[in-house]
């Protein structure tokens, strides 16, 4: 779910029944695996906010082309006071 939740292309639509089946054979718990997928789902969102946080629109501006990121999907920015 980290990885999801982190734009990398692992859909939860594979990983989220996997939980349900260890919980269905008792090899883990129901709310052990509800707190497995919410933590894991926080964790790649917090590390996806924190990469853009820190490199952000001037890492995206020198090395987009790499990642197919044209300068015109970036848009424009204000900052508002």
């Amino acid at each position: 779910m980290a990885l999801e939740s982190a734009n990398i292309p692992i859909p939860r639509e594979v990983i989220l029944p996997l939980g349900g089946y260890l919980a269905w054979r008792g090899h883990l718990g129901y709310w052990e695996a509800v707190a497995a997928g919410l933590l894991g789902s926080l964790a790649g969102s917090l590390a996806s906010y924190l990469l853009g946080r820190w490199a952000g629109r001037p890492f995206l501006e020198r090395y987009g082309t790499y990642l197919f990121v044209r300068s015109k999907q970036l848009g424009v920015c204000t900052k508002s006071a």
